[in-house]
């Protein structure tokens, strides 16, 4: 071999190889693909072609199976401005489309691409991932965008999609690698109540896995995602810095779900008089199952019906400082049968309806932890419970309510709790400052039963305990037997359902023992000690535990 043909041949073998499969481009009014090696696949008329080109080169590749694909994926590189105006369709597995292109669809109430090999009862094709995208629906009528179809571990990453009916549909997609990540959705324009991104029936088994991560949606009307009537129980769904905006409601369950939960996100809704933007909506028998709610920030709120061993954890709902909530609901309305439900460190926004922040229609176990509401505008009730279901055990703990604002817009008096047909526990909780400008701790003419409310470790403005307990001292005289102890904080005034218990503490009080407690004659918000004899003298040497309770 001469010394050019060696030259030529090195720089043959030199020659970079192409990093795709399957490239297609534009090129004037051509639309045309080749192979890696630069053999054409398919050409056309652009704009006219796109689509059969396309599928055209989907055709042509390679069909991976998964004992010998090794990682690898058959790369279908986009250039250029795409018009697509008929249905794409994906039945081999490992293929990743990818590019700086623009697709624009006109293929009204159909999907742009289809992900379906025709058979129901595997999980092929699986791995199709679609990256570094441009989507626009250019049809009046409304467009859909991607169908998986009893497939697995789908991918759609950095992409832009805006202005579709329905951007992702799926029907019974499996695998633990199933991933929408760093995408916006903006102006979509779901039919009625359906959504954006939506998972419908399939004829076997159930949607599960999937992950949205830094998924941004922005709608004209109607909802985020859809679970449908018979979804046959979508579980293992995660949302992860996801944001929502404008109208619509961000879940709407119609079925059961299970293993639910959303990280960090943020849900900033419009909403009207007339188009109440419930961030979370199921309907009746959806049961919610280890739901989870982390870090999340709306302005609209939470409706659900079932809710089983779930949390709403460090949910800030509205603008603490500035901007009141406009819908008139409460805030967290739990409808019915709430099960191991834990609210834990809310942030409230100001709230300026006559409607309880948080509402419980019936609930079997409901835990409120971490509550701090102070200096807002509060609703009517912080928690109230439907008087007319019965509730297990309602669980406030470790909260502090202080300073209700008394600047609101409407009249009557407000409560923290309104407490009934239930058992209730107040554990470890800070109410002060709430008796003011007509606020109060509770609500006389809904508590129906006091016997169940238990009261541990609580601090409070005086007039609503059931339990109270404190310690006393006095100076002893050597010649006074009875002595003033102070309010006793019960729900009740009635000496005829309080009663009262001494235990004497120093050696002074020991000594002048018998003591009896009961309630003051001349007072009766207040309690007394009277002893056997008069205690000796002494400063602060008598010492007593008073412990005061309403009996039936």
């Amino acid at each position: 071999m001469d010394a050019i043909s060696y030259n030529l041949a090195r720089r043959a073998l030199e020659k970079p190889t192409p990093s795709y499969s399957a490239l297609v481009a534009k090129d004037g009014s051509t639309v045309w693909a080749e192979d890696a090696s630069g053999k054409t696949i398919a050409s056309g008329e652009a704009g006219v072609d796109d689509a059969s080109v396309i599928q055209s080169v989907i055709d042509s590749l390679q069909e991976y199976e998964f004992s010998d694909h090794k990682g690898c994926f058959a790369t279908v590189m986009l250039r250029g401005d795409f018009i697509l105006k008929k249905k794409i369709t994906i039945t081999k597995s490992y293929i990743r489309f990818s590019g700086d292109a623009k697709i624009y669809v006109n293929i009204p109430n159909d999907f742009a691409f289809e992900v379906f090999n025709g058979s129901e009862e595997d999980a092929y094709p699986c791995w199709i991932c679609f990256e570094n995208l441009f989507f626009h629906d250019d049809s009046t009528e409304g467009s859909n965008l991607f169908n998986f179809r009893y497939s697995s571990n789908w991918q759609i990453k950095r992409c832009s999609i805006s202005s579709f009916k329905t951007v992702l549909q799926l029907e019974r997609t499996w695998g633990n690698a199933q991933l929408m990540d760093n995408v916006s959705i903006l102006n979509a324009r779901p039919s009625d109540n359906e959504g954006a991104i939506k998972v419908v029936q399939p004829s076997n088994d159930k949607t599960n896995s999937v992950i949205f991560r830094d998924v941004v949606v922005s709608l004209t009307n109607q909802n985020a995602f859809v679970f449908e009537n018979d979804a046959s129980d979508t579980w293992l769904i995660r949302f992860i810095n996801c944001y929502h905006e404008n109208k619509g409601g961000f879940f709407i369950f119609k079925k059961d779900a299970h293993h639910f939960k959303i990280y960090n996100g943020c849900l900033c809704q419009e909403g009207s008089a007339n188009a109440h933007t419930y961030f979370i909506k199921s309907y009746d028998n959806v049961i919610l199952d280890f739901f989870t709610i982390d870090g999340v920030t709306t302005r609209g709120h939470i409706d659900v019906y079932s809710l089983r061993r779930s949390w709403l954890k460090s949910c800030e709902f509205g603008d603490r400082f500035a901007e009141r909530f406009t819908l008139d609901l409460p805030i967290i309305n739990i409808r019915h049968d709430a099960t191991d439900l834990r609210i834990i460190s809310p942030i409230f926004g100001q709230f300026d309806k006559k409607q309880p922040m948080i509402y419980v229609n019936s609930a079997n176990v409901l835990f409120i932890e971490s509550v701090n509401l102070g200096n807002i505008h509060c609703g009517e009730y912080f928690l109230r419970t439907n008087p007319d279901n019965f509730s297990w055990a309602v669980y406030v703990r470790d909260c502090v309510i202080d300073s209700f604002a008394g600047n609101r817009s409407w009249t009557g008096s407000a409560y923290a709790f309104s407490l009934a047909n239930g058992h209730f526990i107040l554990d470890k909780c800070k109410f002060h400052g709430i008796s003011a400008d007509t606020y109060y701790p509770y609500d006389s003419d809904t508590i129906s039963n006091l016997a169940n409310i238990k009261i541990r470790e609580v601090e409070a403005v005086s007039g609503w305990f059931t339990k109270n307990s404190g310690t006393a001292t006095f100076s002893g005289d050597g010649t006074t037997t009875d002595f003033e102890i102070g309010a006793h904080g019960l729900v009740t005034t009635d000496p005829s359902k309080i009663a009262v218990k001494i235990t004497p503490v120093s050696s002074d009080a020991i000594a002048a023992s018998p003591c009896v407690g009961y309630v003051d004659p001349a007072d009766n918000t207040k309690i007394r000690v009277k002893f056997a004899s008069a205690p000796a003298s002494g400063s602060n040497n008598v010492q007593i535990v008073w412990h005061a309770e309403v009996i039936s």
